[in-house]
């Protein structure tokens, strides 16, 4: 399963994970392949993964909901800036780029 038919398929959800959302995501995988199933499985067990960083558990905590809908959608991570930050050597540099990869797929 892509990742564009995993996202589509938590869609179904409508930002909140109801019993009657849940409900309609059921339905949906139901009338799919066990193959479907068995990659959308994969797909959210990956993305639990991905999430589940010390990174991402040491970011401080903000409201990111939007008052009149759903909360975002997860992306890619933007560029941080900020002020006053030390500067980075090529050596600590080239350590960064070649740190493990789990894939090139976005979530």
């Amino acid at each position: 399963m892509t990742w564009a038919d995993f996202w589509a398929l938590i869609d179904t959800l409508n930002g909140e994970a109801t019993q009657e959302g849940c409900q309609r995501l059921a339905e949906k995988l139901g009338r799919r392949s066990v193959h479907d199933v068995i990659g959308f499985a994969e797909r959210h067990a990956e993305a639990l993964y991905r999430l589940d960083q010390e990174k991402f558990g040491t970011l401080p905590v903000a409201d990111l909901s939007d008052r009149d809908g759903p909360p975002p959608r997860p992306g890619p991570p933007r560029p941080r800036k900020t002020v006053g930050a030390p500067q980075l050597t090529e050596k600590s540099r080239t350590r960064q780029r070649s740190g493990p990869r789990l894939s090139r797929e976005p979530l």
